[in-house]
């Protein structure tokens, strides 16, 4: 079965789509939604080449294509994937996927009732180093706790300083750090430890720098979320008007797993703490010995992972992860992540 893919939306991530789609024998791109024909002509040449350029989504439906991916601001993304749906097309769609469980649970259930797929381009869980920590956490019986880190000073936020309306930092378009950056830290969470049994996001609303004015749509800015399991507790530490330049950890009784990217992990080195230390307080980390456990990911594209775990998912039904059907556990990840969005946002 060859999926025949039309995209929506023509920004910097559904470039890099279209990079790891071309990649993948299973798809063809016959179809790319623009803002305009013109910006979506303009994509095409750039980056597809004998796709079909529309900026009327009822026509683009109608194209030969029996997928969609939907690379459209959060807010939209519901509308488009319910139309899709009705209109027999699976639907991929960016995270985070809805800004509500509702509009999950009523896609879902569409998705369900026309044997098609809905699925969540949460890239990180798909990729190899993602579920080599999944199995190390599974494999250790003693977690202690954990901090991860995701602080990006985003390229929007100097426009927005200056006065300028950007959808990332807009209630109204569902952004914000928790919604942006939070969902890769959340999936990553929840994937490895489940559902924690209480949370709390302590945040600020992002503000025009020179004026500190906080306007009446401003999102979150950043924050801290505690997730409290029965006997450890994971802090994640996001912002989207700074920058970090430390690494996330997984604390054991015996050992710390450290991890330089949450969102794209190339290395999980793994110190042994357990060890006697003469120099006590003062104790030299610089230097100690680990162990590194990351695998080399594919470096052809950071999207590659996942379209070929939906293509499997799309061709096959279902695809076998860790004696776990590989959609069941994609789409319990999607909706969990949503509930604990939903219930931190408020």
């Amino acid at each position: 079965m060859t999926i025949k893919i039309g995209i929506l939306g023509t920004s910097w991530i559904a470039t890099q789509a279209v990079y790891a789609l071309k990649q993948i024998k299973a798809y063809e791109i016959k179809a790319v939604l623009g803002t305009s024909l013109e910006s979506a002509n303009e994509f095409i040449a750039e980056n597809v080449i004998d796709a079909k350029g529309y900026d009327n989504y009822n026509q683009f439906l109608a194209d030969d294509i029996n997928c969609v991916y939907i690379a459209l601001p959060n807010s939209l993304h519901f509308q488009f994937a319910v139309q899709a749906l009705e209109n027999g097309k699976n639907a991929i769609v960016e995270k985070p996927i809805f800004s509500t469980v509702k509009e999950y649970d009523e896609a879902k259930q569409l998705a369900d009732d026309k044997g098609l797929y809905l699925l969540e381009a949460m890239r990180s869980v798909y990729t190899k180093n993602h579920n080599i920590v999944r199995q190390l956490i599974k494999n250790s019986d003693h977690i202690t706790g954990g901090t991860i880190i995701w602080k990006n000073y985003s390229s929007k936020y100097n426009n927005y300083k200056k006065g300028e309306q950007v959808r990332v930092f807009s209630k109204n378009y569902s952004g914000g750090a928790l919604a942006d950056l939070g969902v890769y830290a959340l999936s990553a969470a929840v994937d490895w430890f489940g559902m924690p049994d209480a949370y709390e996001y302590i945040s600020r609303k992002v503000q025009r720098f020179a004026s500190g004015k906080i306007e009446s749509d401003a999102a979150d800015s950043g924050g801290v979320i505690i997730l409290k399991y029965k006997s450890f507790d994971i802090s994640i530490l996001l912002s989207k008007t700074q920058e970090s330049f430390q690494n996330s950890e997984i604390y054991t009784d015996d050992s710390t797993f450290e991890l330089d990217n949450i969102a794209a992990i190339t290395t999980i080195k793994k110190y042994f703490t357990a060890a006697d230390k003469s120099m006590g307080f003062h104790d030299d980390k610089a230097g100690r010995p680990y162990e590194e456990l990351a695998q080399a990911e594919n470096a052809d594209g950071m999207l590659l992972q996942e379209f070929e775990a939906f293509a499997s998912i799309i061709e096959n039904g279902s695809t076998e992860n860790n004696n776990e059907k590989l959609y069941t556990r994609s789409s319990k990840l999607s909706k969990n992540v949503l509930t604990l969005l939903n219930q931190l946002n408020n």
